[in-house]
């Protein structure tokens, strides 16, 4: 039996699958990278699992939080059968709850096509793990809403697993928290009937579970040492974060690095090769 492969999508040259790449090498997974940006994207259908990685992009659907509300009970509505006749804008949110692209200013078309994908995939059971912008866009993708600039949160630090969390195969053989590594200042909410797994202090929303295996994260498991040298050197909001948290403690992320790789890859192998377990992969 041919092996199913892992789609990996891609938005910023900078952040590729990293870590993940070299894990997925290391067990003879096949898998294919694909730059969202470039063109139609693939069926999600011919994967065995589907990675979605970070990017300095906006996740969110720029609408009001009552059109969000709307749309999420469109497709409780749809999903019951119960009949709906959507009118002018009500056939276009009717559209837009069930995948279609809308022509408007806004959101970027390919983020558009990407979170059709993940609707595709998350419909299909198809596992899927969304990586900071990767989770935003599931959680978008699922009617919740992303708050813009409304939490910076940049380093390593430990997320703490909620009682779910605890029990969740995600985050089987962990003890309890994950070590992980923030860049962002945007954040999801939860989606309806998603469930919470990870919380931080004063940070509630870490990582969640919708149905049995769409995950979203809102940190980075995919660095490696050089990775995140190239992201203090080149990453698009550089000048913006030395502003925020000064020169010294800029530098200081990348030899912070070097002290704390171990329990992050540690970690990260764990987390990673759960979720690939989950898809019959590993």
């Amino acid at each position: 039996m041919v092996q199913k492969r892992v789609l990996a999508l891609q938005h910023i040259e900078i952040d590729p699958p990293g870590y993940l790449g070299e894990l997925l090498q290391e067990h003879s997974i096949p898998y294919d990278v694909v730059m969202v940006q470039e063109g139609t994207l693939p069926d999600p259908t011919a994967y065995g699992a589907i990675l979605s990685l970070g990017g300095p992009e906006y996740a969110g659907d720029e609408e009001l939080s009552y059109l969000i509300q709307e749309k999420s009970l469109i497709r409780r509505a749809v999903d019951q059968d119960i009949p709906f006749l959507g009118i002018c804008l009500g056939g276009q949110l009717l559209a837009s709850a069930l995948g279609a692209s809308i022509v408007r200013k806004g959101l970027t078309a390919y983020l558009i096509q990407e979170k059709s994908l993940i609707r595709r995939a998350v419909d299909q059971d198809i596992p899927f793990l969304g990586i900071c912008l990767g989770g935003q866009l599931l959680a978008s993708a699922l009617g919740a809403s992303i708050v813009r600039k409304g939490l910076t949160e940049i380093g390593f630090f430990d997320a703490q697993f909620t009682a779910e969390g605890m029990s969740d195969p995600l985050f089987a053989g962990l003890p309890g928290y994950q070590h992980i590594f923030h860049w962002h200042e945007d954040s999801f909410t939860l989606p309806e009937g998603a469930r919470r797994l990870a919380v931080r202090p004063g940070a509630p929303e870490q990582a969640f579970r919708y149905r049995h295996r769409a995950y979203g994260l809102q940190y980075h498991i995919e660095l490696t040492p050089d990775l995140l040298v190239t992201w203090v050197r080149h990453h698009p909001w550089r000048d913006q974060t030395i502003a925020l948290l000064g020169l010294a403690a800029y530098e200081g992320i990348g030899r912070e690095a070097r002290e704390l790789s171990p329990p992050y890859r540690d970690h990260t192998r764990t987390l990673f090769e759960n979720f690939l377990t989950l898809g019959g992969l590993l």
